[in-house]
């Protein structure tokens, strides 16, 4: 059952919390984190043991903005605001601060202080729900800075940055990071996130991603890595001595970076890129590239339309397709179903018919024994005996009662 952030909200200050999340289900702990995933603000500690008089005022509940989870139901199903508020308080009253950072910003300068070892030349995070960047050591604090400026001038626009919540279903498109893509690549081995990094404008969501380009260069392979062949040349190791190794030419970081935007509906194929030419254009077109993008709300809209008409004609198709599949399975098992029992029943009266020559066998052969003389007789009859045992009793009648029409078999 789905319960909304409002219903959550009145309870969390009509009563205790061990007394909501027993209602729940839950344990305390896991309704907080419902509670801060939902932004519902909750009494501070103490709050019940004090009176009455003396408890703070209860705080308003903030509004959801577009996109925000806004139920909660244990079997994970989550609704999200859809409704978009109006234009005009939409708007952000713009920066005060000229270095402000975005909330995902702090985040992902710490995560990615922690990355793994690896021999490819971009970073790989080990926490993954953080922003989509891509970038090598070298061009990071410039991408970082330029997420960041990103962030806060769609923000300052009045649209809302954020990580994709867990149960939303959003499409990430992929990342092509060679300038020449005609060379050939088995594996890219590029880091990804968990979800991806999106921004709502109006009610439309699209997927950000901001990456280093990658460009062909002569390097050397030393110590296990490859790195350019100027480093490569003025490494001690190869300078003075005679190690082990080699010169290649690899896809390699050109610290220059692109921001891509896509929808995030799947099937919509709408994308668009804005690449440097050279190292610091993209921080020079912000506006112009937030400006594009609020403009291209009505042509994803459309394209959106169009994907999910063609979604719905696919998956009647898929109905049709499967209802054709039953009733032909269904025919098939059928002619089965006439086949084995029309088989089975063949069987019993084959096995009626030689169980009755059998009996007329024995009788048979008894009567015909009884002309014999005596001495005779008792061993014949005896023999007859011995063989009717051993030939045992085929009894048609039974196996009658258990054979099945078609219509009972399945």
């Amino acid at each position: 059952m789905s319960v909304t952030r409002e219903k959550l909200y009145d309870e969390i200050w009509t009563e205790p919390i061990t007394k909501v999340s027993k209602r729940h289900g839950v344990s305390d702990s896991y309704l907080i984190r419902i509670l801060k995933n939902l932004n519902i603000p909750r009494p501070p500690r103490g709050y019940w043991a004090m009176a009455a008089e003396s408890r703070a005022t209860r705080p308003s509940l903030p509004p959801a903005k577009l996109g925000d989870p806004i139920s909660w139901s244990q079997d994970g199903k989550t609704e999200f605001e859809t409704i978009v508020a109006n234009k005009e308080k939409s708007v952000r009253p713009k920066r005060k601060k000229r270095n402000a950072s975005h909330g995902l910003i702090r985040e992902a300068c710490e995560y990615f202080k922690n990355v793994r070892d690896s021999d490819n030349p971009y970073l790989k995070p080990y926490k993954r729900l953080t922003i989509d960047l891509i970038v090598s050591q070298k061009t990071f604090e410039r991408a970082i800075s330029l997420a960041n400026q990103l962030y806060l001038h769609l923000e300052d626009a009045g649209h809302h940055v954020r990580i994709a919540q867990r149960d939303q279903r959003v499409h990430r498109a992929e990342v092509e990071e060679r300038e020449n893509t005609k060379t050939h690549r088995h594996f890219s081995g590029l880091w990804q996130p968990d979800r991806p990094t999106i921004v709502y404008i109006e009610d439309v969501i699209i997927g950000l991603t901001i990456f280093e380009i990658s460009e062909v260069a002569e390097v050397g392979y030393l110590n296990g890595k490859y790195i350019p062949i100027a480093t490569y040349l003025k490494d001690p190791l190869i300078k003075h001595t005679s190690t082990f190794s080699w010169t290649t030419s690899q896809q390699m970081p050109s610290g220059r970076l692109c921001i891509q935007a896509y929808s995030t509906y799947p099937g919509t194929k709408w994308r668009k890129q804005w690449r440097e030419s050279k190292s610091g254009e993209l921080s020079k077109i912000l506006k112009a590239i937030v400006s594009e993008l609020s403009n291209s709300v009505d042509e994803i809209s459309s394209l959106t339309q169009l994907a999910k008409l063609e979604h719905q004609e696919q998956q009647r198709q898929w109905e049709i397709q499967c209802e054709k599949n039953r009733i032909e399975t269904e025919r098939r098992n059928q002619a089965i179903h006439i086949k084995e029992s029309k088989d089975e029943l063949l069987s019993i009266i084959k096995a009626w018919t030689e169980a009755k020559q059998i009996e007329e066998f024995f009788l048979s052969a008894l009567d015909s024994a009884k002309q014999s003389a005596p001495d005779n007789y008792e061993l014949l009859k005896s023999k007859l005996m011995e063989a009717r045992n051993m030939l045992g009793t085929s009894d048609a009648l039974e196996r009658l009662m258990k054979w099945r029409l078609p219509s009972e078999r399945s």
